[in-house]
């Protein structure tokens, strides 16, 4: 069974991996009846393929239909007549108004109508006044692009004005801003546990539920805080299947793997809110642990200084808490740079291979199991001193040298021009007496 839903008329659409579509009336009485949809070579308005992915049962549309996602394309039928085997079908031809791959894995009305598609070649989204498509893929280079073309679930952002999606891929979670087509990622940086996304549901309170294919994340949607769950929390598995998800008219959570069904209500999941910082374990300048009696300075004093040889930095980093200690997390950022928090790895480790002389803030927080942050942001100074021909005192005697040299040179060129006119002068002086000896001379003559 792929994927079911139940509609106002109390029927059970159940679709199958290779049989076809089901129509099952639960309105009726012993016995029920079952209406069966096969794919048929030798007519064309038999449903695009037997093997079913998505299902969607599209009561806002003035024609209310059903939607069925295959492994050829899209078929779709009003509901008014369905009982007419009439099949109406979207493929992918290869032009750029069609679907982007045969293969459709998940289908979403929006609360405005639109219909969305998500396939194994990106986002679609219905145009129902030309019957095509406008197709967002991923763009190599283009971080605004889709994350990844494998398009597993698509659901609605709550309470946003910006009518934006929530998209599922194999390759992270997009949020997808309609009017200007733009996506942006959250991944493994962020916090979450895996970036297959599974499934998408959202909670009475408007947090989202994301299944993976390495568990659980409760993420809010304005703060993108994120909580992650595990097998040691109840989880059938780590591992969730694609577009094996629901949610029930009492708000509880259906999400399935390769273990069974996990089935809660988010109501009932206890917010832990007990938090505690981060701890400097170890400094390593250069792949070498510094002393502890320096660690234990850098502690107190919440001060670095690294020379200028000093060219890769490591810090090892705890949180105390010992309750699952495996489900700790550490985030982390250098003068808060634009691309914000970076997620330690499992080893709690944080190393910056080459950092340029100059001074830096490093701040760090810490998440309990939960995955609620600790209030209090720490922070350590780092200065890592530049060489000596670019301190100041260097310049300030390269100036005095440069200077002392400029005047020397100035006093010997002074010096070398009055001598030189000392010698013109001692020259014409010779010339005027040999003149005046020269005229008595010649008078006495």
């Amino acid at each position: 069974m792929a994927e079911q839903r139940a509609n106002n008329q109390q029927q059970l659409w159940i679709g199958s991996a290779g049989n076809g579509l089901f129509v099952w009336d639960i309105s009726q009485k012993q016995p029920r009846q079952i209406q069966h949809f096969q794919s048929d070579r030798n007519n064309p308005n038999s449903i695009g393929s037997n093997y079913v992915n998505a299902i969607l049962v599209d009561t806002i549309s003035s024609q209310p239909a059903i939607w069925v996602g295959t492994g050829n394309g899209l078929s779709r039928m009003e509901l008014s007549n369905f009982s007419q085997n009439n099949w109406q079908h979207f493929r992918a031809d290869g032009d750029s108004g069609s679907l982007p791959h045969p293969t459709v894995l998940t289908i979403f009305q929006s609360p405005d109508g639109t219909i969305w598609v998500g396939s194994y070649g990106g986002l679609s989204k219905f145009l129902p006044e030309s019957g095509t498509f406008r197709n967002y893929r991923h763009r190599l280079n283009d971080p605004q692009s889709i994350s990844n073309n494998y398009v597993y679930a698509i659901h609605a952002a709550e309470n946003d004005g910006q009518q934006s999606l929530w998209v599922g891929t194999s390759n992270g979670l997009n949020r997808f801003d309609p009017k200007t087509g733009m996506f942006k990622t959250v991944d493994e940086r962020h916090g979450l546990p895996n970036g297959v996304i599974c499934g998408i549901l959202a909670d009475d309170a408007a947090n989202l539920w994301v299944s993976t294919q390495k568990g659980l994340s409760q993420l809010n949607p304005e703060t993108l805080e994120i909580r992650n769950f595990s097998l040691e929390d109840g989880l059938q598995s780590n591992i969730f299947s694609p577009g094996v998800f629901a949610k029930t008219a009492a708000g509880e959570m259906l999400l399935g793997g390769i273990n069974g069904l996990n089935r809660f209500d988010p109501q009932h999941i206890d917010n832990d809110e007990l938090t505690f910082p981060v701890v400097i374990v170890n400094v390593s300048i250069n792949q070498q642990p510094i002393g502890q009696l320096r660690l234990q300075e850098i502690r107190s004093n919440r001060v670095l200084e690294m020379a200028y040889e000093d060219h890769s930095l490591q810090l090892d980093v705890a949180v105390p808490d010992y309750r699952l200690p495996q489900k700790n997390q550490v985030r982390y950022r250098l003068n808060e740079q634009e691309n914000g928090w970076q997620i330690a790895d499992a080893n709690r480790q944080i190393s910056f291979p080459l950092l340029p002389p100059g001074e830096y803030v490093l701040q760090l927080n810490a998440a309990n199991p939960a995955g609620k942050w600790h209030p209090k942001i720490q922070e350590l100074r780092i200065t890592v001193a530049p060489p000596y021909w670019q301190t100041t005192w260097f310049y300030g005697l390269a100036f005095v040298l440069i200077s002392l040299i400029a005047g020397l040179f100035h006093h010997w060129r002074v010096r070398q021009k009055v001598r030189q006119a000392e010698v013109i002068a001692a020259v014409r002086e010779a010339e005027r007496y040999h003149v005046r000896e020269q005229t008595a001379r010649d008078y006495h003559d």
